[in-house]
């Protein structure tokens, strides 16, 4: 399908041109002259390669499209907003927009939002409606507003110093947390401090300057089934970590000297199936009771590449256990025990 600009023709590409429902801008629309007016039924819209396109409100006409529900942005170089004050949009993704700039970011109906190499959008979030939020970008802060959250992914954020909750103090219904590869991130305590009586998953890896996060209260997550941290080498435990008996999922991979927390933290989970530690130099030994008393429904054991540790109380203690693998710890032989098939 063919429109005509002011000096040339301009094209919307034809093939995902469904009934009116679904479109593709390439890199020749440069203005919104072409589609103003015109689909009144649009409901998806790709923008992809339009150097020219700064502001995506003035962009798009509300009038004329206010029936879209998804915008996918790609590769706008010249693009510093992309709010667009819409009642309908429910699903935004931003790519490869480096220059975006947003002091505060406002989409009261938003409901999902990516952004990946584009600039500070995350910087104040304020979506009432938003459930789900993926971040990879070069931002220093982020703030966010977004108490109908259900799951966080941070990655890959080489600038990231701060996160914070915008005030808010809880999210009901978060589920899912994920940091990865926050290199300049110092601490998650501004963030984890929130109420999150919802959360059944939290993972913390390669955050290499992390020295603090707030374990003492991890204990007041009654939902939180699965905690990970990993390449995480400057974490203190020293404030403690205090997980509660809903956990089923325990990792420690190369993050620090975990052994201050290390077995107490294991206390009352009866419902723990796998627990998994790996390049944790400071343990030296786990007393047998640890797996007798406390952690009744452990199905599964690995240990790997911890240099001290001398004793884990014995075979007979863990004989319980379907599957284990103790491997590559310097001072104890190795076990391997599979399930029978």
């Amino acid at each position: 399908m063919q429109f005509m600009g002011k000096d040339k023709a301009r094209e919307l590409s034809s093939d995902i041109f469904q009934g009116l429902t679904e479109h593709n801008v390439n890199d020749t629309l440069e203005s919104n002259d072409a589609i103003a007016g015109t689909l009144s039924s649009l409901r998806d819209l790709t923008i992809s390669g339009c150097g020219n396109i700064v502001s995506l409100h003035d962009f798009l006409d509300p009038a004329s499209v206010s029936t879209i529900r998804k915008i996918k942005i790609d590769g706008c170089t010249s693009l510093v907003s992309v709010a667009t004050g819409s009642a309908c949009l429910e699903e935004l993704e931003v790519v490869n927009c480096p220059n975006i700039c947003s002091q505060r970011f406002v989409e009261p109906y938003l409901r999902s939002l990516k952004v990946f190499n584009s600039g500070n959008l995350a910087h104040n979030i304020n979506c009432c409606s938003l459930t789900y939020f993926a971040f990879s970008s070069d931002c220093d802060t982020i703030i966010l507003s977004v108490p109908a959250l259900w799951e966080l992914r941070i990655s890959d954020c080489r600038y990231l110093t701060s996160i914070r909750t915008g005030g808010i103090g809880a999210f009901p219904s978060l589920d899912s947390i994920t940091f990865y590869g926050c290199v300049k991130l110092p601490t998650l305590d501004d963030f984890l401090t929130a109420d999150l009586p919802a959360v059944e998953k939290i993972t913390v890896s390669g955050c290499p300057v992390l020295l603090s996060m707030p374990g003492e209260r991890f204990v007041s997550f009654p939902s939180l089934k699965d905690f990970e941290v990993k390449w995480c080498p400057r974490v203190n435990w020293q404030r403690g970590l205090v997980l509660p008996s809903s956990l089923q999922i325990l990792s420690f991979n190369d993050c620090r000297d975990i052994s201050i927390v290390f077995p107490s933290c294991l206390q009352n989970l009866g419902f723990l199936v796998s627990l998994n530690i790996h390049h944790c130099q400071g343990i030296k030994s786990i007393p047998g009771n640890v797996w007798q008393s406390n952690l009744l429904s452990l199905k599964r054991l690995t240990i790997t590449s911890c240099p001290n540790l001398e004793s884990i109380g014995g075979e007979e203690a863990i004989a319980k256990i379907e599957y284990v693998k103790v491997t590559l710890c310097l001072k104890m032989k190795d076990i391997l025990r599979t399930p029978p098939s």
